[in-house]
């Protein structure tokens, strides 16, 4: 059975009747691969599928009456498809009759409000009546069809297509093989994880029944299942803004640029700014007028450095600290890396500002007029809202790194791997830290832990449920509604694992699961008090900090300034990079944190 799912009309609704006209199928194109189960397409094959929409290649006698389903679950019927017809405009609709049960006054009620807008009818192929070739290339297949049932559904099974388009395949077997086996065990394993995930979020149990549903339908593996899991809105953090796709660049140009040719570029030609796509970014990026004059050339702050799983080829470097390490013709192993500290604040979504220019200045109300309560005809006071200012100013941030000439020169993506370690990500730990623990002064940021105005709390000991509780209760009072998360160490992270969550009487209910730290399906991320957690030796003195990190604003003035100088150990034969970005932190609301006033980890 195919599915296509086309999203609902809420003035096609009949109230009293309690009736929808609903479109079932268009000739719209939708990409998708073809099944095994048939004979009309090789399996496989990546077609463009056209249903024909003519009466006599549009078989609807099975909705005339047939089966109104909830998420394709035949033992979930909430009423009937009747009157399905192929109108002029090459279109099959048909009128869905809702029953009278609880189940379908609910989905009547969700799909007449929008928040549950989708069709989805499944049908299966009759015919192929013609094969073309599209504009771009692709293979557009034309069929005959025959329509089995309609369905209400959640969500689309593609999350990436359009909206109110996408489709699933559902393939038979009846032969019981080693993979019919390998499936059986995926879907005990799904079915279990949905059952955690569902214990701890019950706000998202129908959207994690449906994903099981849909998992099981096609085949997924438990790794797919998770994936798709952490791909929801809901367990996603809000994603950092593109700079790059900012530009206008190609899918193609992001794929491709590479810093370390950038690098080789300036040194060859003996110049700041280098040749080729590297060169054009820069100009892109000097074209914005973003305040800053770089001394070198301009590299994206997302830029795609490609660390390569095989490493090949010869660095030729005569010392090993610094590049002899790479002297064998062929590593099959990645660089071993130091050990360094764990990113945290692009996994709690904090938000980012990008290409700023200037001084930054966001407005922000203090305070909220007076609202009265008078006689009939009495006077009303005068009252009146106060504004104030969120101040942002660039703090340079930046590292310095020698290389031999000759280890430079060396056009391997392995050496373009080790430049990434050496400088980029000290200086997004940096970031980090900055973003969480800046001082304020000595050119540093002020971050969150040292923002005026959030909240505390002392544990004074071991901490207590009622006081992790407690945090996330300070940040709701104040009317901050965005989802929360918890950041500590993981010095805290092994010690709450160890203090149960809940008293019994005398009895404490011990264990992983009753645990204030409980463990998650995704390793670096747990869940304390029902919200994320997570540890990091980014935050100090093992405190802990809860917070809705939506709140806090990262602004980004211009890209990576990369600036190569081949004079200054010129001698040596030495070649200095230099990297600096300006950044700023501000927190919009200092209401929505709360940080402990001592160790989580007593």
């Amino acid at each position: 059975m195919l599915y296509r799912f086309i999203p609902s009309e809420r003035t096609a609704f009949d109230k009293k009747g309690r009736t929808l006209k609903a479109c079932i199928a268009t000739e719209t194109p939708v990409a998708r691969k073809a099944p095994a189960n048939q004979k009309l397409v090789p399996a496989g094959e990546e077609i463009l599928e056209v249903l024909d929409q003519s009466p006599e290649n549009a078989d609807l006698s099975l909705l005339n009456p047939g089966a109104f389903l909830d998420e394709h679950n035949t033992e979930s019927q909430l009423g009937t498809a009747t009157k399905a017809t192929v109108d002029s405009d090459r279109v099959s609709r048909s009128l869905l009759r809702f029953d009278s049960h609880q189940l379908a006054t609910t989905r009547f009620a969700q799909m007449k409000s929008g928040t549950r807008p989708f069709i989805s009818t499944g049908y299966v192929w009759t015919r192929l009546l013609s094969r073309s070739q599209a504009p771009d290339g692709k293979t557009v297949c034309r069929f005959a069809w025959k329509a089995l049932e309609v369905s209400s559904v959640a969500i689309p099974a593609d999350r990436n297509a359009a909206v109110g388009r996408s489709h699933i395949t559902e393939q038979h077997s009846m032969q019981t093989t080693e993979n019919e086996t390998e499936n059986r065990d995926s879907i005990a394993e799904i079915r279990a994880l949905a059952g955690a995930l569902k214990r701890d979020w019950p706000n998202e149990r129908d959207t994690i029944d449906n994903l099981h549903r849909q998992a099981v339908v096609e085949g997924w593996s438990t790794a797919a299942f998770k994936r798709a899991v952490w791909d929801l809105p809901h367990f996603k953090p809000a994603p950092t803004v593109p700079t790059m796709q900012g530009l206008g660049a190609s899918a193609r140009d992001c794929r491709e640029y590479s810093l370390l040719r950038g690098i080789q570029s300036c040194i060859r030609r003996n110049q700041a700014v280098p040749d080729g796509l590297e060169g054009e970014f820069h100009r892109a990026l000097e074209a914005q007028n973003l305040g800053i004059e770089p001394q070198g050339f301009l590299c994206p702050l997302d830029a795609n450095i490609r660390l390569p799983n095989r490493m090949q080829r010869d660095m030729q470097a005569t010392v090993f600290a610094t590049g002899g390490a790479f002297v064998p013709s062929q590593l099959v192993m990645p660089v071993i890396e130091i050990l360094r500290n764990f990113l945290i604040l692009n996994k709690v979504g904090v938000r980012v500002m990008a290409g700023l220019v200037g001084n930054i200045l966001l407005p922000r109300q203090e305070a909220a007029a007076t609202a009265y309560a008078v006689p009939e005809i009495g006077p009303l006071s005068d009252s009146g809202q106060i504004l104030g200012q969120l101040a942002m100013a660039p703090h340079r941030v930046g590292a310095t790194q020698t290389y031999s000439k000759q280890f430079v020169m060396q056009s391997t993506p392995d050496a373009e791997a080790f430049l990434r370690d050496d400088l980029f990500k000290v200086i997004a730990l940096q970031h980090d830290r900055l973003g969480i623990n800046g001082q304020g002064a000595g050119s540093e940021p002020l971050g969150v832990m040292n923002t005026p105005g959030i909240n505390s709390i002392l544990f004074g000991g071991t901490a207590t449920y009622q006081q992790i509780v407690n945090m996330a209760t300070a940040i709701r009072t104040m009317n901050v509604r965005e989802p929360l998360a918890y950041i500590s160490t993981p010095t805290s992270r092994g010690r709450l694992q160890t203090v149960p969550e809940l008293l019994l009487g005398a009895t404490i209910l011990g264990g992983a699961q009753n645990a204030l730290w409980k463990p998650s399906i995704d390793p670096t991320e747990s869940r304390v008090n029902g919200w994320p957690a997570y540890d990091t030796n980014q935050i100090p003195n093992n405190q802990m900090l809860c917070g809705a990190f939506e709140h806090l604003v990262q602004g980004i003035w211009g890209g990576l300034d990369v600036v190569v100088d081949i004079f200054t150990k010129a001698k040596q034969a030495e070649t200095v990079i230099t990297i600096n970005t300006w950044i700023d932190w501000a927190v919009r609301h200092a209401q929505a944190f709360t940080v402990s006033a001592d160790s989580a980890a007593q």
